[in-house]
């Protein structure tokens, strides 16, 4: 049906060339055009940086490390916990996930038999749109393990945000994470390498 539905139309955007490529490899018309979400300059960008917000997140002048976004299996948040078990004697850090989800109370079991309470914040709940960039402001990089974006608003958020970008070698995150530019990729099935 969604084939037919879309065949009818005289075009249909996509966000992304992989979700182009996936539209087209299921047999859609090639009737497709890539137009990425945009973002808001002036409300994602780094003079939006709280200083008051970091200190109550990183009081002892840790690194922040940010997730935004749906706190679920799909968007693998718990590898980012294996990720910071890593960085756990490595740097001082803090990882703060922002979001909510029907894996929260998941990923907060996770962190604490991974003994890191002291190193991961999931607050959980809604935050405001007039709040979030100060987050991402805020930050010193972004980190997500997701395999399934179709474009990830999150990651262009951050980046206008000027935070640089840890993300999964996966779907389409390449298209906006540049590595060794703006971010680094890595191997979604090997966290211990990001």
């Amino acid at each position: 049906w969604m084939k037919k539905y879309y065949g009818w139309c005289d075009l249909v955007t996509a966000p992304s060339e992989t979700t182009k490529k996936k539209l087209l490899s299921w047999g859609f018309n090639d009737n497709i055009e890539v137009v990425s979400n945009g973002i808001d300059t002036k409300k994602y960008n780094p003079t939006k940086m709280n200083s008051k917000l970091k200190k109550e997140i990183c009081p002892n002048g840790e690194k922040l490390i940010l997730y935004v976004g749906r706190v679920t299996k799909e968007k693998r948040v718990s590898q980012l916990l294996k990720i910071a078990k890593i960085l756990n004697n490595k740097i001082k850090f803090k990882l703060f996930i922002l979001g909510d989800g029907p894996d929260l109370i998941n990923l907060r079991n996770i962190s604490k038999g991974l003994g890191l309470s002291d190193r991961v914040i999931i607050p959980g709940g809604y935050v405001s749109q007039e709040k979030l960039p100060e987050y991402y402001a805020s930050a010193d990089l972004f980190l997500t393990a997701s395999t399934v974006e179709t474009q990830g608003i999150v990651l262009l958020e951050s980046l206008a945000s000027g935070l640089p970008v840890i993300g999964a070698n996966a779907e389409a995150i390449p298209e906006a994470i540049k590595d060794g530019k703006n971010g680094f990729l890595f191997d979604p099935e090997k966290p211990e390498k990001a």
